[in-house]
């Protein structure tokens, strides 16, 4: 299964930028030139490759995002930049598990 989430985000993926498996069942992505909304746009186009894709469709697969944005005047390092997505994925994860409890 590992291998068909990998094969949607490099199938979704522009050459210029890199996506990797990051440990068990993570991913990154570092996409250049993209800014916030580009991030978000690709987050996007995975989730749709995924929700349609054959093998993965019948699994009710979700997974969970957060994005950052190198910004030179707050960050010094990309281990900064992996802690402000880690922030924003678990913002994520709370927002939606918070949908899910009230809704």
């Amino acid at each position: 299964m590992l291998k068909a989430v990998g094969s949607v985000f490099h199938v979704e993926n522009r050459a210029m930028n890199v996506v990797a498996r990051y440990g068990g069942d993570e991913f990154i992505s570092v996409l250049s030139e993209a800014g916030i909304e580009g991030a978000r746009h690709f987050v996007a186009r995975v989730q749709d490759a995924i929700a349609t894709n054959e093998t993965l469709a019948k699994f009710g697969i979700s997974f969970s995002v957060g994005c950052a944005e190198f910004d030179a005047s707050t960050m010094s390092s990309a281990s900064d930049v992996f802690r402000a997505a880690d922030t924003d994925m678990c913002e994520v994860k709370a927002a939606r598990h918070t949908e899910t409890k009230s809704g």
